[in-house]
């Protein structure tokens, strides 16, 4: 006759029976039990990193990509999980992520840079200087770099406004 161990469930603390050569080794009453383990379970940095590292490179066949296709068609993400995912790629989770936005960008968020917007537009009648073109959209160009030159940011003599494909051959114009 066989000679079975109880062992404690660490999930649900079940008493379980196994053999004895399992008992060092089995901690769940079932598969269950070890999935809802595993959920709770925190991976250290060094563990993340090793697992990323073993995966570098790693190329799903074609046949793998495929059955994965069939089993989530049709399948709709949940509103939660829709906003997990996001959150989970804002800032500096972000791959693109670069160290926070820029005092330029800060700059041109401000009251001060859009009323020196309109207050070119206005000047120029809100028509592109380059080709004289009105009803599209504008763009007011810095004549004198924005970078470069912080005291004329906010000066209207500074500006000039261009339709978006003027502003881009400017720019095109200015890297060369």
């Amino acid at each position: 006759m066989r000679t079975y161990e109880e062992v404690i469930c660490q999930e649900c603390d079940k008493i379980f029976k196994i053999k004895p050569s399992l008992a060092n080794t089995r901690k769940y009453c079932n598969k269950q039990c070890y999935a809802q383990a595993q959920k709770k379970r925190k991976l250290s940095t060094e563990c993340k990193e090793k697992i990323r590292k073993s995966m570098l490179g790693h190329v799903c066949k074609e046949s793998t990509k495929e059955k994965t296709r069939k089993a989530l068609l049709g399948k709709k993400h949940t509103f939660q999980r829709k906003i997990n995912i996001s959150n989970s790629m804002k800032g500096k989770k972000n791959h693109n992520w670069s160290g926070g936005s820029s005092l330029n960008v800060q700059i041109r968020n401000t009251h001060e840079y859009r009323e020196w917007r309109m207050m070119v537009f206005g000047r120029d009648n809100f028509t592109c200087q380059e080709c004289g073109k009105r009803g599209c959209y504008l763009n007011a160009h810095h004549i004198k770099h924005f970078a470069k030159h912080p005291e004329l940011r906010f000066e209207v003599d500074n500006g000039i406004t261009l339709c978006k494909e003027c502003h881009k051959l400017k720019h095109k114009r200015r890297l060369k």
